[in-house]
């Protein structure tokens, strides 16, 4: 019997979709990649109604009991994917221990999620700051210890989405929102670590040792369109808003839900035809 955490996999309709060993981005460890085809071939397309599911999910697969905390919608590159954040494997015959050893595992997990306002309080101040500066409208956020499915372990960090109204009207304005955003955080006070999502995760503020939380941001604007993924539609829809002077969470919440509304049509077949778009991330 072993525990495997956050595996995610593949599950979109569209055609040149890779396979869990080709989406080489994700991982090279065999042993989760021949996991994520296994959970791939037992869901293989993210919907809203197996998002609306929270039970545990069970299935067999040749002399192989896996048993794992609900799948909930997440995103590969340009795909739709699934995520569950605790998997036991098991033989048939240890289904009881198994059973046992999940529940186990759920209970430390939903311990760490119950930390959640406490944790959030190390970068309150900070959301304020940014908000009082004019750089943010909305906090929102998501991620395994937002979703209702999600159960998060020792080293994963916390999503935060920063809601913009308005896109700035030029690169160069741009560029200055974003470092004035970063300058905020990399100089906030209080021991936590920070990554600013882009196009490349950096991070942007260091925390005194390894055991201490981790903040990722990301920046969105209202004209987010997305690329038509039902990953960016639930997310926006879902998202819990986080409550700081001047950023009820109810509005924060609002703006989110305006943005959902604009996601586009998924055109990515045609994108990739035109060359506008890669199957594969570029290195």
């Amino acid at each position: 019997m072993r525990i495997v955490r956050g595996i995610n996999w593949i599950a979109d309709s569209i055609p040149v979709a890779p396979s869990e060993s080709e989406a080489k981005w994700v991982t090279t460890n065999q042993r989760r990649v021949w996991l994520a085809g296994l959970m791939r071939r037992e869901y293989p397309l993210s919907t809203p109604a197996l998002a609306r599911g929270s039970s545990d999910i069970s299935f067999t697969s040749g002399d192989t009991l896996v048993l794992a905390t609900h799948p909930r919608p997440y995103e590969q590159w340009i795909y739709d994917s699934l995520k569950s954040d605790i998997i036991v494997v098991a033989k048939p015959s240890e289904m009881q221990a198994a059973e046992a050893r999940l529940e186990k595992e759920k209970a430390l997990a939903l311990q760490r999620k119950a930390q959640l306002n406490i944790k959030l309080g190390q970068i309150i101040a900070t959301l304020s700051e940014l908000h009082s500066k004019g750089l943010i409208d909305a906090a929102v956020g998501r991620g395994s210890y937002f979703d209702r499915n999600g159960y998060p372990s020792r080293r994963d960090d916390i999503d935060i989405i920063l809601l913009k109204d308005k896109r700035p009207d030029s690169p160069e304005r741009l560029r200055s929102l974003k470092k004035d955003i970063k300058r905020v955080i990399a100089g906030a006070k209080g021991n936590f670590g920070a990554n600013l999502v882009d196009f490349n995760e950096r991070t942007i503020k260091r925390a005194s040792d390894s055991s201490t939380q981790m903040f990722s941001f990301i920046l969105l604007f209202t004209e987010y369109r997305g690329l038509g993924l039902y990953y960016e539609k639930y997310v926006l829809r879902t998202c819990v808003g986080i409550e700081a002077a001047g950023m009820p969470s109810a509005r924060s919440e609002k703006l989110a839900l305006e943005m959902a509304r604009r996601i586009c049509a998924d055109e990515r077949e045609r994108l990739i035809k035109d060359g506008k778009m890669s199957i594969f991330p570029k290195r």
